[in-house]
Parts: structure tokens; sequence; C-alpha cells
């Protein structure tokens, strides 16, 4: 019909009938307005450019007859549309798709399609596409129905569903409200992997989360965590070290980090496997912060300070568990841990073509994970119970262990080599009832602490 789609209230130009029609005295088209569109006639109307003169008739009412100009419709079978404004003539683009049919073809058109490339071939059908759940008709559903209708196999086999980042009061983020989130900003207040451990640590399966600007700079201070920690090893590492494995003299605290990696490293591909992210993220958080930064690295202080064997066996193991710690965080936190496993190892190798940490049921040392578990118990009771006591730092108390397992607290670091800085004295007792001036005591499954 159009060489254009027209549309009632379309202006346009006639570009078939009489001249007259089509131009005006000085020789410039004539536009008009389309008053109805006919299919079936494959036609439409159109006026506003057939002006007539018409004779009018005497009516009852008191009006006089004469001869009027009026405007007669004109029937068109060939139009072009023009703007309104400028009176130009507007063609649709030829290149242009519908969004969500063009985003139906993005798996296969990327790679390619209709024409049989090489990465068409090696990456189709793909494995895993991850989407909000607000957008499964308008983009998922057709996907699907594309891919099977083009390549005749199902674009992916698994769909990851995940929830919505909403504002403070739970709002969905719209220009309307005016609620939404400039995410270059943020990373140029609290870095880009600060926001991006935040995303992921609010990551439920399916529910929404509200975006709180304090858990970024939570995210944030994890990272000056983690990049404090890579400062104190390399301070204490020599020029020439160089520690590819585990040492084979380890101390019952070393065996207890490694294990502890060990299960962590299990635990966490468990939880990819299932798409849980956030679980992930959270068990990192929490071996990175309490038990390598807060327990471990406090551990080797005196070691390193001591020099010799116990300093290499020391340096070796903060700089394995650090190694595999990067990696396991890299598709979380990807620009700090390139930062630092670049100035750790410093062999031109990027982090992100390296192996995934997994289980290994050689450093599984469940003994020794436990032997110190009941250390930190002892030690985290001794620091409880002298803030409760309100005892100043400055003063030394003496403490009496009673238990049925004395080896287990005189061994390694153990408490005799922190005691000095938990300014305490000790003495050790195979369940042997002292009796000292009491003044508290603490119970544990395994032994019994009375600090005077």
């Amino acid at each position: 019909m159009s060489k254009v789609h027209v549309k009632t209230g379309d202006t346009v130009v006639l570009l078939t009938g009489k001249y007259e029609d089509k131009f005006d005295s000085k020789g410039d088209r004539k536009t008009g307005k389309v008053v109805e569109v006919s299919p079936k006639e494959d036609k439409v109307i159109v006026e506003g450019i057939n002006m007539i003169t018409k004779h009018v008739k005497p009516t009852r009412m008191g009006q006089s007859g004469g001869i009027i100009k009026t405007e007669a419709p004109v029937y068109a079978s060939k139009v072009q549309l023009v703007c309104p404004k400028c009176g130009k003539e507007m063609r649709q683009d030829p290149d242009t798709l519908d969004t969500w049919f063009s985003s139906a073809l993005w798996p296969f058109s990327t790679l390619g399609w209709p024409d049989k490339t090489e990465e068409l071939e090696y990456f189709y059908p793909t494995n895993t596409l991850v989407t909000g759940y607000d957008i499964i008709p308008f983009w998922v559903s057709r996907m699907i129905v594309a891919g099977m209708e083009n390549m005749k196999q199902k674009p992916f086999d698994t769909v990851l569903i995940h929830g919505l980042v909403r504002d403070s009061q739970g709002r969905k983020m719209s220009k309307s409200l005016g609620n939404g989130i400039d995410p270059l900003v943020i990373i140029d207040q609290y870095g880009a992997d600060a926001l991006r451990f935040m995303l992921a640590t609010g990551n439920a399966p399916g529910n929404d989360m509200r975006f709180i600007e304090d858990k970024v700079k939570s995210s944030r201070n994890f990272a000056n965590k983690i990049w404090n920690a890579a400062r104190f090893i390399m301070m204490n590492l020599p020029d020439d070290f160089k520690a590819d494995k585990l040492p084979e003299n380890l101390n019952v605290e070393d065996k207890w980090v490694i294990s502890k990696f060990n299960t962590l490293a299990k635990e966490v591909n468990d939880n990819l496997d299932k798409f849980e992210l956030g679980v992930a993220v959270s068990k990192l958080y929490d071996f990175i912060w309490d038990i390598y930064c807060d327990w471990y690295i406090e551990l080797t202080k005196p070691r390193i300070a001591a020099g010799g064997e116990t300093e290499a066996t020391a340096q070796a193991v903060l700089v394995w568990v650090m190694k595999g710690m990067l990696k396991m965080l890299h598709p979380f936190m990807p620009y700090i841990t390139e930062e630092i496993w670049q100035a750790l190892v410093n062999d031109g190798t990027a982090i992100m073509v390296q192996d995934y940490p997994v289980y290994d049921e050689k450093l599984e040392f469940a003994d020794e994970e436990a032997t110190f578990e009941k250390i930190i118990a002892g030690i985290k009771s001794i620091r409880n119970c002298r803030g409760e006591m309100n005892v100043p730092p400055s003063v030394k108390a003496k403490l009496y262990i009673e238990t049925a397992q004395p080896e287990v607290f005189s061994q390694g670091v153990m408490l005799k080599d922190l005691l000095p800085h938990l300014r305490s004295s000790l003495q050790i007792s195979a369940r042997k009832r002292i009796a000292p001036p009491l003044l508290q005591t603490v119970q544990d499954f395994s032994f019994r602490l009375r600090i005077s």
C-alpha cells in the first residue's frame, strides 16, 4: 500500500494522483493528514490536500445558499510519510529491530549467526544465564523460543534467577522516584571491589536486596584488611624468598590454619556449584577476617621475631594461605586480588588463569585442628575474664590450668608464648586440684581456668 507504514493522524504527501493534488501553485508538495487507513482496499484517505468549490442550497432555517470552498477527501494508494514541521521525508530505519526481539537472538547472533562460525560451533549452546526475575517473560522465554526455532537447540541449560537491588527503603529504583544509584559514583568513593563484594554478600537466591551505603563501607574496610595483611607478609619476607609448597615440619597452629583453609575450599566450591554466592562470600569473609588476620597472623608474630626455622615455616604458610585466599576471592574482588597477586608472586602470570583451590585430603589435620580450637577457647576465656573483672592491661594475673591434657597447652606457640601479651603467668596441672586465692574460674569442656 504505502511506501512506509502510516496510521491515522500521520502527515503525508501523495506519490500518485493528479498534479494539482500533489503540488501547489509554487511547485511544492502538498501535505495532508491521514484520516483513515483501509487495508482491504489497499488505500488511505487523506484530507487537507484537495480543496473544491461546492454549491450549498438555502435551508428553511434562514441560511443562505451559495458557492463555498470545502475539503474533499483524497483516496491514495501510495503516500510518503513526512515530518509535520519541516515537511522532509521520513523513512524507517531498515536496520532496527524491536528491543526484546533483538535480545532474543543474543545467544547466537553475537557468535556470527546466521553464518556457521567457529565461535558459534564452540560456544552454542551456552551453559548458564544469570538474570533478574522481572524480565523472564520479556527476555528469557524469547531466547528459548528463538534458540529452538533458529538453532534447533536450547540456548542454555541453567537459568540463575536473582533478586533486584532496591533502595534503602525497599522501593524499586526508577527515574520517576529519583532514587537510582549511579555505580560510577559509588566506585569512585569506595572502589569497584567493594561494590561487587557488597552485592555478592547480600545475594540470596530469588530475594531482593536493599542498597545500603554502610554495607559498601564495610566491604571497603574488608578490602583494606586484606591489603594490610598482604603488606605485613611482604614486609617480613626476605628478598630471596621462594616457597612454592608447604614445608614438611609444621607447628600445630600451621596445621590448624591449613586444615581450616582446606575445609573452606571444599565448602566454597560446593556453594558455587549450587549458585549460593552469598553463602560462599560469607564463608570467605569469616575465614579471612577472623581466622587468618585476627588469629594466625598474630600467632606468627612471635615466630617471625624469633627467627630461624620457625620463622621460615611461618612465612611459607602465610604466603601459601594468602595465595589460596586470593584465588578464591578473585571472582568477587578481581582488582585488589590481582594487584596483591602481582606484588606477592611477581612471576608475570595473572591470577585469573590460576587453578581454583580445591579440597585435598592430604591437608586435613582434624586432630591438630581440634587441639588448637581448645587453645583458642582458652585465650578467649582469659580475655573475657579480664574484661569482666576490669583488670587493667598493665596488671599481670596468675593463670592456673586444670586439664587432663596438659600437652595441649604446652606445644607450639600456645599459651605460654602468648601470655606476655595477655599479661599473665602460667601454671599447668594434669587434673590436680589447684587452690590458689581464687578470683575467677572459667570452665570449658576440656579444661578449667583459674585466674587470680
